[in-house]
C-alpha cells in the first residue's frame, strides 16, 4: 500500500506485465505452462545446439579470415573455446557503411542484423558503444545453418564488402 497513487501504480506495473512488451530491466518475467514445456524440451538439445553454433563460428573464422588479414574489410571474433556463440559479429573496417552492407547482404536472402540499438545521446561520451554502433554486423548463426547455406552466407560477405565501401 502506499499513500502515493504514481507509486502505486509503478507497484502495480512491475508486479504485474504479462502483457507488456519485454523488458530486460524486469527480473520476473511469466511464462505459461505450455512455454514451460517447450523450454524443458529445447535444454535437453542445448549441448548439441551450442556445438554446432561452435562448430559453425569455427567456420566462418577460417573461411573469412582472408578478408581480416588480407584486405582490412572486417574484423573477426576473437575465437575461444569457453565462448558460447549466440551471434557472429563482425566489425566493418572504416570505410564501409554498415546499412549498405546489411542492404547488399538482404539484396541476396542473407538476414544479417545490426546488433547494437542506437541508444547514446552523445556518442562523444562513449566513444566504444559508439564504433560498436556503427561497425558491428551479426551473421546469420543457427545450429541448423548447413555448410553449403554458410558458405552462401560468406560469398554473399565478399561481395556486400564490395558493394558496401563508403566513396572516396
Amino acid at each position: 500500500m502506499s499513500d502515493d497513487a504514481t507509486h502505486a501504480e509503478a507497484a502495480r506495473r512491475w508486479r504485474d506485465y504479462a502483457d507488456g512488451p519485454a523488458d530486460g530491466a524486469r527480473g520476473n518475467d511469466k511464462m505459461t505452462d505450455i512455454e514451460a514445456a517447450i523450454a524443458a524440451c529445447q535444454l535437453e538439445k542445448l549441448p548439441s545446439m551450442v556445438a554446432a553454433r561452435a562448430r559453425l563460428a569455427a567456420r566462418y573464422g577460417q573461411v573469412l579470415r582472408e578478408l581480416e588479414t588480407g584486405r582490412g574489410e572486417l574484423s573477426l571474433p576473437k575465437d575461444s573455446s569457453t565462448r558460447i556463440w549466440y551471434r557472429y559479429a563482425v566489425e566493418l573496417g572504416e570505410d564501409i557503411a554498415a546499412e549498405r552492407f546489411v542492404s547488399a547482404l538482404a539484396q541476396r536472402g542473407i538476414g544479417a542484423a545490426r546488433p547494437v540499438e542506437p541508444w547514446l545521446d552523445d556518442p562523444r561520451r562513449f566513444p566504444v558503444a559508439s564504433r560498436a554502433y556503427a561497425r558491428l554486423v551479426s551473421l546469420p548463426l543457427y545450429p541448423t545453418l548447413s555448410d553449403s547455406e554458410q558458405d552462401e552466407v560468406c560469398d554473399a560477405v565478399r561481395r556486400a564488402l564490395a558493394e558496401a565501401r563508403r566513396p572516396a
